[in-house]
């Protein structure tokens, strides 16, 4: 695999992954009452502890993007400059 088409599959991982977590993060601040509702139906979890593990992962979900999709994009595509 050349490194515009690792290039292009870490920008189409970062685009996608970045919606996601836009998705994410907006449904759960535009409704946190349904997400709340929802999430501590599904897995019998106090609401108290919902919002809690909620930010959590969305904290650590933006972690990982930032590191496994933005950080590679990034790199190739100062390596791509470079040829």
């Amino acid at each position: 695999m050349d490194i515009q088409r690792l290039k292009m599959l870490f920008m189409w991982c970062t685009i996608i992954n970045g919606i996601l977590l836009f998705l994410s993060t907006t449904g759960f601040l535009l409704a946190p009452n349904m997400a709340l509702e929802i999430h501590s139906t599904l897995f019998q979890i106090p609401k108290e502890s919902v919002s809690e593990i909620i930010y959590i992962l969305l904290g650590v979900y933006k972690i990982f993007w930032l590191v496994l999709n933005l950080v590679p994009y990034i790199a190739l595509t100062i390596i791509a400059k470079d040829e």
